[in-house]
């Protein structure tokens, strides 16, 4: 997962299939919302680049604030350190990506999560507004890795003056399952391909 497809591990559509929201889940101490073991692998295919992306799992630290999850991009024969992520009860952060470390860590996803919770995220390097993120309610998503009872969250982002939407399912043990993007460039998702839970 680069840059353009771990932060794009960030569309206000309704739940429309949906005569009502399903209720958000309350997540219990052992539901994280990332994988923690060394080992855990993702695959993703991402449709507009027309390519799979890998990442796993390269070290797992004990914090106080949580478990901090350090994650490696396969490319060919060596895995490159793509993000570290913290990862607790309370949710899931971007603490760095791509190299650019954020303090205070990125929120992803608030736990326990609730529909219509919200959060802003700013940029790293001032008070401008970058984007809003919206619990919006739990889906089963269908993957070719397998079904998930999945979270979703809603994003409106602000990237070189243009708005974007996009919308991020995250699923218990494993992350993100699914992301879908919505620019003037046109649509692209990514869909977890197949995922291993440690080696």
């Amino acid at each position: 997962m680069v840059r353009s497809s771990v932060a794009a591990l960030l569309a206000l559509a309704a739940c429309a299939s949906y005569a009502a929201p399903a209720p958000v889940p309350r997540v219990k101490d052992a539901d994280l919302y990332f994988p923690v073991e060394v080992g855990a692998t993702w695959t993703y295919t991402l449709a507009l680049h027309k390519r799979e992306d890998t990442a796993t799992v390269t070290h797992v630290e004990q914090t106080k604030a949580g478990k901090l999850v350090t994650v490696g991009r396969v490319e060919k024969d060596k895995t490159v350190t793509a993000m570290k992520v913290l990862v607790s009860k309370n949710g899931v952060y971007e603490v760095e990506v791509g190299g650019e470390k954020f303090d205070p860590p990125r929120c992803v996803l608030k736990l326990p999560a609730k529909a219509g919770d919200t959060w802003k995220r700013k940029r790293p390097d001032s008070d401008e507004l970058e984007g809003t993120a919206t619990v919006a309610c739990a889906e089963e998503v269908e993957t070719p890795a397998g079904k998930y009872q999945a979270i979703r969250v809603d994003w409106e982002i602000t990237s070189a003056g243009r708005m974007q939407r996009a919308s991020f399912w995250y699923a218990p043990r494993v992350g993100m399952v699914k992301n879908s993007f919505k620019t003037d460039d046109g649509d692209d998702e990514a869909v977890l391909q197949s995922f291993k839970a440690t080696k």
